[in-house]
């Protein structure tokens, strides 16, 4: 039955899931019109007011002092805008989408986070911070909803500053036929930036990459034990970085020997990927004129003075708890090469972008 999308209650952008059982919707990036880097996440709450139960079973209302937390710890991310001007060549915003399913009748509040991620903001909370760039406010202010009756989609305009055009981030919303694709059952959840081939045998995937950098990178892939990106009993942590590295570098994914691309350009690779496990991926940033294989053994060897950058989606093992890599669309995504607390980056998280589509 495909979902009959309603909105019952537009002044707390809250949207309710017509139709009977699980509904697929295909959720498309159809405009982003501004300067700025944004993240769209969504979290179930229980009623129009937009309510929501903690871990201890407290109903948290909009409003209290814990509200916006309790969101951010059970949002998903639904998609990164790139900037208008963001996209490298080769690469189309209006087809990196993302597949979710989501329970008839179910209410879903959405929210934008201006120029930073929901991962970014979740370490501000952790480290009793207040995230500023977090908005949840009224359809008169952040999101206004319009929906076309006939063909059951609808649509999602974002205002991300004050000039009331609302259309910093255009999303189109339709039912989808076909199930969420393979690997992307992590994607969305907290440093979920993942391919998840747990209970898949082996899958032939084919790797496109986009590049608008300066600096010469590579993209590789390595086996992580859960979804919080531990290997064995190494967490990635700030303390652990050293031998977090050297770990990821020895479980890296073989046959994808440095994803690259020369700037403005696309290439494309292909590997057989070992099902059973979580792939993580990981940037090599500003290699100069070395190859994949140098620069693994500069990040391996005793001398730590020709080291290049190396980042992972997991905020805690990168210096500052920065956030590397956005969640673009499904099995798709988006890195930044310049760490900020090393220089000045532009966070455009365009640099490289990697996606992943299986045979």
């Amino acid at each position: 039955t495909p979902p009959t999308p309603v909105t019952p209650s537009v002044t707390s952008n809250i949207l309710t899931v017509g139709g009977v059982g699980s509904q697929t919707l295909q959720v498309s990036l159809s405009a982003s019109r501004t300067t700025k880097v944004n993240e769209i996440g969504f979290v179930v709450v229980q009623d129009n007011n937009g309510a929501l139960t903690n871990a201890a079973g407290t109903v948290v209302q909009p409003g209290s002092a814990t509200y916006l937390a309790e969101v951010l710890r059970q949002s998903r991310v639904l998609v990164s805008s790139l900037s208008q001007t963001g996209a490298p060549t080769g690469v189309n915003p209006a087809q990196l989408g993302r597949t979710l399913e989501i329970s008839a009748g179910q209410r879903v509040l959405f929210f934008l986070v201006e120029n930073g991620t929901i991962d970014g903001a979740l370490n501000q909370v952790r480290n009793n911070q207040t995230p500023t760039n977090v908005k949840l406010g009224s359809a008169t202010s952040t999101l206004r909803f319009s929906q076309q009756v006939t063909n059951n989609t609808f649509t999602l305009s974002f205002e991300d500053g004050t000039d009331g055009d609302f259309d910093d981030a255009v999303l189109s919303v339709a039912p989808k036929t076909t199930a969420v694709p393979r690997a992307a059952a992590l994607q969305g959840l907290e440093q979920g930036e993942a391919l998840d081939l747990r209970g898949l045998t082996s899958q032939v995937a084919t790797f496109t990459v986009n590049r608008e950098a300066l600096f010469n990178n590579f993209v590789g892939f390595y086996r992580v034990d859960n979804p919080t990106g531990q290997i064995g009993t190494l967490a990635p942590t700030a303390a652990n970085r050293n031998a977090y590295v050297a770990a990821a570098l020895a479980n890296r994914v073989p046959g994808l020997n440095g994803l690259s691309a020369p700037n403005g350009g696309t290439a494309t690779a292909q590997a057989v990927l070992a099902g059973g496990a979580i792939l993580a991926p990981f940037i090599i940033t500003n290699v100069g004129t070395s190859t994949f294989d140098q620069a693994i053994a500069r990040l391996t060897d005793t001398n730590t003075t020709n080291d290049p950058g190396i980042f992972f989606p997991y905020l805690g093992v990168n210096p500052g708890n920065a956030d590397h890599v956005r969640l673009l669309g499904d099995n798709t995504f988006g890195f930044e090469d310049i760490n900020p607390t090393q220089g000045a980056s532009d966070l455009d998280y365009n640099d490289i972008i990697v996606r992943a589509s299986f045979a």
